[in-house]
């Protein structure tokens, strides 16, 4: 493993420093520019061509090419952090109760998503202070140190390790959102959000093979040194993670910096945005949906939930099949739904998670509550695929539409992504063990009605608003950007590009003599009518 992670690390340097190198390949000449008029849909324009250049505004490798590496790379740095999360997150409520903690595992969950809710209003100011690299290593740290606290268990120490990891969560994935949009263009949002989460949901695979080799298959319960040594290795995985989170590159190392009162000030002004408040319904119900595939639902198949008693065949080794089976529904949902929306839209693939989730929640309703039919094993695993299929669709989906939205202030807004996620899989990890199974699927599904109407409504707003605003990228043969600058109106007399009696003397003309080149010229800028 150590090997494999030292290629690939090395390669995906390699392969950005290529990348950054080549971006910046042409810029050294330095072009005053070329004012002139130009025609454009019967009216004439003063237009500046101005070549990007090293003297002039530096150029953005994030933005010139969008590197699919830097996207595998930062989804490989999160597989061997989540390799770690991901697998105790399926086996903390069970484990604990069986060491005697009664529901201390849930209570951690409940109280870590709790301080992620809050740290992600603070969270943009932060990464706008120190930068996004080391923000997202802070975060990395502290899901280090809440494993640590689990290798052997003490209950105090374990809560504050979970509030600090809470605080940690809000750094990481805000500034995870914040570099996925330094990497990704307009057009690469739904893909590399795709990328990013096939890889990360993967950590399922490297977690359940880890879980195989520790956890006896025919024990109803884990032992005290068994638990240790599982821990004692996510710990050290999750540590490895951190380590490759110090080679990430950013072409800014530093958002636009301002006081804490005016971040968190701009932050809440994004939750009067028609826009947000549009959005927050399915970012609540992801966090519900979260919390019980993450944890109610591996409760159910290990035989811990008092409300859905099942057969002897349903033991915790169970749930290492149960990762498995989710790992390759998130790879396939996240790749497969990523792609399609760029083709098909957003919303579509929205109204499909829907009618996949309803449908897995009314087969678990009647299958394991009620037991019409006998639960076994095998439906157990095919509710679990269809519910990673369901939660890659509103990861790749959310995260898009957010990017799109708010791409001047993405870190405010994937910090309310934030927020609204942790606070709902909080209050699920509360109620969790407070009301009955049945009427946490009543929850489930209202909200899943709300959220599916809003985010339609949301999106096709979106949509209608991309298509009025006309974005211009030039490219000259060379191969170099260049941009339009509108800078005036000028009028002409009777149309004659000779009568420049309206003009200064010291402003120079692009003035075609060949009829030919004027017709090139004129439906080369004729796009700027629409500006």
């Amino acid at each position: 493993c150590c090997c494999c992670c030292c290629c690939f690390c090395c390669c995906c340097c390699r392969r950005m420093d290529a990348c950054e190198s080549d971006s910046d390949g042409g810029s050294s000449s330095d072009w005053s520019g070329i004012d002139g008029l130009v025609e454009g849909g019967g009216k004439r324009f003063k237009a500046t061509l101005k070549q990007k250049s090293s003297s002039h505004v530096p150029p953005s490798p994030s933005r010139t090419t969008p590197s699919v590496w830097k996207v595998v790379y930062l989804g490989f740095c999160f597989l061997f952090i989540f390799t770690s999360f991901q697998t105790s997150s399926f086996f903390q409520a069970g484990l604990l109760k069986d060491l005697g903690f009664d529901d201390l595992g849930l209570l951690g969950l409940g109280l870590l998503y709790g301080f992620f809710a809050v740290s992600s209003f603070v969270a943009p100011f932060i990464v706008s202070k120190i930068g996004i690299r080391w923000t997202i290593i802070s975060g990395g740290v502290a899901y280090a140190l809440m494993l640590a606290s689990l290798i052997k268990v003490n209950k105090y120490i374990f809560l504050v390790a979970s509030a600090i990891n809470g605080v940690g969560s809000g750094l990481l994935w805000t500034s995870q959102g914040a570099a996925m949009v330094e990497y990704s263009s307009p057009e690469t949002q739904g893909r590399n959000s795709g990328i990013f989460w096939a890889i990360l949901q993967c950590s399922l695979l490297t977690g359940s093979g880890a879980s195989a080799l520790m956890i006896s298959p025919s024990k109803d319960k884990i032992p005290t040194h068994t638990a240790m040594l599982l821990y004692i290795a996510l710990t050290s995985v999750c540590v490895v993670g951190v380590l490759l989170l110090l080679l990430l590159k950013f072409s800014g190392e530093k958002l636009q910096s301002q006081p804490l009162w005016k971040g968190l000030k701009s932050t809440f002004k994004l939750f009067t945005y028609k826009e947000m408040l549009l959005l927050l319904p399915i970012l609540l119900f992801s966090g519900l949906l979260l919390s019980f595939w993450q944890a109610q639902y591996p409760a159910v198949i290990s035989n811990k939930n008092s409300d859905v008693p099942l057969p002897k065949e349903f033991i915790p080794f169970k749930v290492v099949y149960l990762m498995i089976v989710i790992c390759v529904a998130e790879v396939v949902g996240c790749t497969g739904f990523g792609k399609l929306s760029d083709s098909i839209g957003r919303w579509p693939i929205v109204l499909i998670g829907a009618a996949m989730c309803l449908t897995v929640l009314s087969l678990f309703y009647f299958n394991f509550i009620k037991q019409v039919w006998k639960p076994t094993l095998f439906y157990g695993y095919l509710y679990g695929f269809l519910f990673g299929l369901c939660d890659s669709v509103y990861n790749t989906q959310t995260y898009a539409a957010l990017a799109l939205s708010f791409p001047d202030e993405s870190a405010s807004a994937f910090g309310i992504n934030f927020f609204a996620r942790a606070l709902g899989s909080a209050v699920a990890f509360y109620y969790g063990e407070s009301i009955k199974m049945e009427y946490q699927l009543i929850i489930l599904v209202v909200m899943l009605l709300v959220c599916t109407i809003s985010f339609v409504i949301a999106d096709r707003n979106l949509i209608k608003k991309s298509k009025g605003i006309q974005y211009m990228m030039l490219e000259n043969k060379s191969g170099l950007d260049a941009r339009i600058q509108v800078i005036g109106q000028s009028s002409v007399s009777n149309g004659d590009p000779e009568d420049n009696s309206d003009t200064s003397e010291d402003e120079p003309f692009y003035d075609c003599e060949d009829k030919n080149e004027s017709e090139d010229n004129r439906s080369y800028f004729g796009s700027l009518k629409r500006v």
